[in-house]
């Protein structure tokens, strides 16, 4: 049986699994150092565990524990603080800075989360009831594709995305037609290049560069090519 790596042997993995991008190993490295009761005990270490706390802080991080994160940061900070290290303190700032970005991030994609599993629970004519018009009623009908197609239910996702590209192109609407095409080719990927395409062509032609943006975004995790626009006075290319 081997003996279990020393406090130094399990920094230096930590290091090198930071170093290689792998920060969950490299938060296994760490935390045994930094919860050793004989470590946190030396005074003449206290530099060491500021860099030892830092370290995990960033390992935590990088494995989406921003949560688990943040104590350690502080931690780290209390430390170099003492030391009067002013270079540590400001990228400790810097980190807690990600960290806190990073937990708002969290925090909004839970609240995303938990508002699209309660669409995809409400039946679509309840949904709708409180429209106030046919472009509400698109946008919600894009709420719900989309909120089905997060359930793994494209089909009915796909059928509430052409609901809504109907209304919008009816009541032209210009942001509501970009965003149903786009559930549409989430939801149906045979459909995927052909309106990936007519959302861009739409949103170019009224010069809406946010909407261009987001097309190009979802075209590119869809994997689908553009056309390509080469300026105001030269024509497009596929």
């Amino acid at each position: 049986m081997t003996d279990p790596p020393s406090l130094p042997e399990r920094i230096h993995a930590g290091v090198e699994a930071l170093r290689e991008g792998h920060p969950a190993a490299a938060v296994e490295a760490l935390e045994p150092v930094a919860a050793d009761p004989t470590f946190v005990a030396r005074d003449d270490l206290v530099d060491v565990r500021a860099r030892v706390y830092s370290l995990l802080a960033q390992a935590l991080l990088g494995a989406g524990r921003a949560r688990d994160a943040d104590p350690w940061a502080r931690d780290a900070l209390d430390l170099v603080v003492r030391l009067g290290d002013r270079r540590g303190e400001a990228e400790i700032l810097a980190l807690q800075r990600e960290i806190q970005s990073a937990s708002t991030q969290a925090i909004q994609r839970l609240a995303t989360e938990r508002e699209s599993r309660r669409i995809a629970q409400t039946p679509v004519d309840v949904l709708l009831s409180g429209a106030r018009d046919p472009v509400e009623q698109a946008a919600l009908l894009v709420k719900k594709a989309n909120a089905e197609a997060d359930a793994g239910r494209e089909e009915g996702g796909a059928s509430f995305a052409r609901r809504a590209l109907e209304q919008a192109l009816s009541a032209n609407a210009l942001r509501e037609e970009v965003l149903a095409r786009l559930s549409v080719a989430r939801c149906d990927r045979a459909a995927a290049e052909e309106e990936l395409v007519a959302a861009w062509r739409r949103a170019e032609a009224a010069d809406d560069f946010t909407l261009v943006g987001v097309v190009a975004r979802a075209a590119e995790l869809a994997g689908v090519a553009l056309p390509v626009l080469h300026g105001p006075s030269t024509s497009e290319s596929s």
